[in-house]
């Protein structure tokens, strides 16, 4: 709900000598945002090999071209609000992701405009891909409904009132907000959910789904290989399309 700017790389490089630069941009507002780095394919085989995420820098230029933001990230402990799973830590001029982990970082944007968020990254290449760093740049407050994310939310919402309840609103329709609201709700309580017990789209044992078909457990492609969570999100469209589908309108109508 939050989302002003996202990209995915695959980081190739194989140390600090060849990092390279992975960079996004998008048109954000001004205001309190929060920079998230994601490791997402975290692989490891004994005998084999350990694939690990290693950050050396992030960088943030504003729509005038100047430096917003510098920072090693080998020093995110001086960054008070910065947060991270116990997955990763600062180790010598890196800073070390050894399993699928998110960092947060708070960034005040003083301008509207396009800004550029650039990580200079590196990995230790392990398996058959190579390490995955996945870029945001969210705003702190998505109950405002004013990012790129939350208007692509609340445009799928629209659709879904329409398809589900018959419903032909608008995006800024009451309505529609309060269903954005839902979203949001149990968006921001999945985040704790997360931290505390891992990010599949089910909690254990009260929302779990039994898969017996053999088809639910095809490799990449069945029911049960498609669980993983980590921003949240499915679990909250489900809350999301719960509500509508519990409507008296989809009931009875």
């Amino acid at each position: 709900p939050g989302l002003e700017a996202h990209g995915e790389f695959d980081v190739e490089a194989a140390s600090a000598e060849t990092a390279e630069t992975y960079s996004i941009s998008g048109n954000i507002t001004a205001g309190e945002k929060t920079i998230t780095l994601s490791f997402t394919n975290d692989w490891f085989e004994e005998g084999s090999g350990d694939r690990n995420l290693a950050l050396s820098t992030l960088t943030i230029t504003d729509r005038m071209g100047d430096t917003a933001l510098f920072l090693e990230l080998n020093q995110l402990n001086s960054i008070s609000e910065a947060t991270w799973g116990n997955c990763g830590n600062p180790n010598g001029s890196r800073f070390l992701l050894w399993s699928n982990c998110t960092i947060s970082i708070p960034f005040s944007a003083d301008l509207d405009g396009k800004h550029t968020v650039s990580v200079v990254a590196y990995g230790d290449q392990a398996g058959p891909d190579a390490p995955h760093l996945a870029v945001s740049v969210n705003d702190s407050n998505p109950s405002a409904g004013v990012s790129n994310g939350a208007k692509e939310a609340k445009a799928v919402i629209v659709n879904l009132h329409e398809r589900l309840l018959g419903e032909s609103l608008s995006i800024d329709d009451p309505e529609i907000q309060a269903t954005y609201q839902l979203l949001v709700d149990s968006w921001l309580a999945r985040q704790s959910w997360i931290a505390d017990r891992g990010t599949s789209a089910y909690s254990w044992p009260d929302e779990i789904c039994k898969y017996y078909l053999d088809e639910h457990h095809a490799e990449g492609t069945g029911i049960a290989s498609r669980d993983a969570d980590p921003s949240g999100m499915k679990n909250s469209w489900q809350s999301v399309v719960a509500y509508l589908m519990t409507g008296f309108n989809y009931l009875h109508e």
